[in-house]
C-alpha cells in the first residue's frame, strides 16, 4: 500500500500502480475469507487451507461482476476488431473475457469429472496422491483467474479515473497518435474520437484560460493504407473548420512515424 501510495503520487496513471492495486484486492479478499471463518477456527492447518482456498472465494464473489465486464469487454472488441481490423493485439481484450469466463468456471468442471470418472485419476482414495493433485491444480487455476480478476478490476479503475481526468489549461501542443485508417483514408471511429476529443480540450483552454494549441498530427503509412495516418488526421482536421494557417488553434506540420 505505501509503494501505490508513492506511485499514485507521482504518476497517478501508471502501469504499475495497475499492478499493486490488483495485489492489494487479492490481500484484501484472503482477510475477508479468513474474517469470515473465525467464527468456525478449527486450527493452523485450517487456517492454512482458507489461505489457499481465499482465491477461489473471490473468483466466486466476483463472478457476476467479472462475468458483466467479460462480455462487455469482448463485444467491445469485436466493435475493435471490425473498425480497426483483425491482428493479435486488437483481439487481447476478447481473449482475456474468454480466458477469465472459462477460467472462472474450469475448476468446478474439473471437480465434477473427476467425481465422476475415476479411470485415470482416482480422488476417492486418500492414499493415493491425486486427491492432493487434484486441490493443487484447482487452486492454481482459481489464483491465477483471481489475479486476472483483480486486474480487470483494477484497470477499470484507472482507466475511468484516467478518463475523466481533464489536464491544467496550459498546454502549447496537441499530439495527436495515429492508428489504423479506412481504406478510403478517412478516419476510424477510434481515432475520430482522439481527434474531437483533441479539439474538445483546445475549445475547453480557450474559454478557461484564453491560450491557443498547437495540434500536432502523427503516425505512419502502412502497407495497407492509403496515406499517412498524420495526414489523414489533418485532413479531418481540415474538414471540420480547423484552419491552417490561423493563430488560433493550428495545425502544425504533421509528424510521420514509420511502421
Amino acid at each position: 500500500m505505501r509503494a501505490l501510495r508513492e506511485n499514485f503520487r507521482v504518476n497517478p496513471y501508471h502501469f504499475s500502480n495497475i499492478t499493486y492495486f490488483a495485489v492489494i484486492l487479492m490481500a484484501l479478499s484472503g482477510l475477508l475469507n479468513q474474517l469470515i471463518g473465525l467464527s468456525n477456527y478449527r486450527g493452523f492447518d485450517s487456517t492454512i487451507r482458507d489461505v489457499i482456498g481465499s482465491a477461489n472465494f473471490f473468483a466466486t464473489l466476483a463472478l457476476p461482476v467479472v462475468f458483466l465486464v467479460s462480455v462487455y469487454v469482448m463485444i467491445s472488441n469485436i466493435r475493435l476488431i471490425r473498425h480497426e481490423g483483425t491482428n493479435w493485439k486488437n483481439l487481447l481484450g476478447f481473449i482475456l473475457g474468454v480466458t477469465l469466463l472459462f477460467g472462472s468456471v474450469l475448476p468446478i468442471i474439473i471437480s465434477e469429472w473427476l467425481q465422476r470418472d475415476s479411470s485415470i485419476f482416482d480422488v476417492h482414495d486418500m492414499s493415493r496422491p491425486d486427491l492432493y493433485m487434484e486441490i493443487a491444480v484447482e487452486n492454481i487455476i482459481s489464483f491465477t483467474v483471481a489475479y486476472f480478476e483483480c486486474l480487470l478490476i483494477a484497470t477499470i479503475f484507472f482507466a475511468v479515473k484516467a478518463a475523466r481526468h481533464i489536464p491544467a489549461f496550459d498546454k502549447d501542443f496537441i499530439l495527436i497518435l495515429g492508428c489504423q485508417i479506412r481504406k478510403d483514408g478517412s478516419l476510424t471511429k477510434l481515432l475520430q474520437s482522439r481527434a474531437d476529443r483533441a479539439v474538445e480540450f483546445a475549445s475547453m483552454q480557450k474559454e478557461a484560460a484564453g491560450k491557443d494549441v498547437i495540434f500536432v498530427p502523427s503516425g505512419g503509412q502502412g502497407s495497407d493504407e492509403v496515406m499517412p495516418e498524420a495526414q489523414a488526421i489533418r485532413q479531418y482536421l481540415l474538414s471540420i473548420g480547423i484552419p491552417m494557417n490561423a493563430s488560433s488553434p493550428r495545425i502544425n506540420r504533421s509528424v510521420r512515424m514509420k511502421t
